[in-house]
């Protein structure tokens, strides 16, 4: 647990009842007490004027206000990071869109091409009938006018 009192003290517990900490101004200093009904001193610096139960709920109430700023700021980084997907999320899908749009163009365009080379075999297979039936035509009318 992490905690600053008014005069920028922050430290942590490391349990059974003994808190580590470090002055802004000064080096890490180890605060001890062996009872929860007697004030905190520090080594050599004076002695901590507030009771234990004052000392607790101030660095409570530090840690709720640091836990709701937390709170405050996930909450915003949420809202940016679902604003960030939803854009993502929609270019995505007009990039899937134009990809779909260009294989539907392909496929209209290769499916155009099949059938005009399906109209021009069909027209060559017309004009190759069309001369063997007159070929035809022209030997049976030769057959005819020699006999």
């Amino acid at each position: 647990m992490i905690w600053r009192s008014s005069s920028q003290m922050s430290g942590f517990s490391s349990g059974m009842g003994s808190l580590l900490g470090a002055s802004s101004s000064s080096s890490p200093h180890s605060h001890t007490g062996s009872s929860p009904d007697r004030p905190f001193s520090s080594s050599g610096r004076g002695t901590f004027q507030e009771s234990p139960a004052v000392f607790h709920n101030s660095l409570s109430e530090a840690l709720i206000v640091q836990l709701q700023q937390q709170v405050s700021d996930l909450s915003l980084f949420l809202g940016e990071e679902r604003l960030n997907h939803k854009a993502t999320k929609e270019k995505a899908a007009a990039v899937m869109n134009q990809k779909l749009q260009e294989l539907d163009e392909k496929h209209v365009q290769r499916f155009q091409k099949m059938q005009e080379d399906y109209e021009d075999k069909m027209d060559v297979t017309r004009q190759v009938h069309e001369k063997r039936r007159n070929t035809r035509k022209q030997q049976v009318i030769c057959s005819l006018v020699s006999h």
